[in-house]
């Protein structure tokens, strides 16, 4: 697994997957998941980073999405605003 620590990253396409990342905040970003192992440890991520799901990640978001077992906002509905991490999540 790739380690990427102390970074502040901004503007970028992040994909998840294989990566621990480590004292990192995400502002802006495109935050890709494709349903590999990953982790972060004390990352921050902003209000404005975009969360999209690929592959089998995407698959199980879309089967969960029937059950209504996640919450799509509606346009100009508030985020939830993301709290730092301290743990590593796989």
């Amino acid at each position: 697994m790739r380690i990427v620590q102390n970074e502040s990253i901004v503007g970028q396409t992040v994909v998840m997957d294989d990566t621990l990342y480590i004292n990192c905040t995400f502002t802006k970003c495109l935050i890709v998941y494709c349903g590999g192992d990953f982790g972060w440890q004390n990352a921050q991520f902003s209000t404005d980073c975009i969360i999209q799901f690929e592959g089998p990640a995407r698959r199980l978001f879309d089967f969960m999405k029937q059950f209504g077992l996640v919450k799509i906002p509606k346009p100009g509905e508030p985020l939830p605003q993301a709290s730092p991490s301290t743990e590593t999540i796989h």
